[in-house]
């Protein structure tokens, strides 16, 4: 299953609230909400690229992967959740509204090949 949630919210905003500290709370929770299985501890770095903030975060699950991009700058959001296992979309998507107070997002979920 791979759920990717693209998300928005106002800048201005997002500067005050999306942080690495956040991102750190999303990798974790994201875990514990979809009953995935954490083998290593959450990474979370700040760089910059294009004279953006990035900060981006990821976890590695015996099922394969968590991963989270944010630009607070522009108040754009991306997350990923690969894994072997199905996994409820709007379990994560809800999480990403909770904590990042995300006012836009798009939900995409597949399985497998076409």
């Amino acid at each position: 299953m791979h759920v990717t949630v693209n998300f928005a919210a106002d800048p201005e905003e997002a500067m005050g609230v999306w942080t690495a500290a956040t991102a750190l709370r999303f990798l974790v929770s994201a875990v514990k909400i979809t009953g995935l299985h954490a083998i290593t501890e959450p990474v979370v770095v700040e760089h910059e690229e294009n004279a953006l903030l990035h900060i981006d975060g990821h976890v590695i699950i015996a099922e394969s992967h968590i991963h989270i991009t944010l630009l607070p700058e522009i108040g754009r959001g991306f997350a990923d959740v690969f894994s072997c296992m199905d996994v409820e979309a709007g379990k994560v998507s809800g999480l990403i509204i909770d904590l990042f107070s995300a006012d836009q997002y798009t939900e995409i979920s597949t399985r497998g090949l076409p």
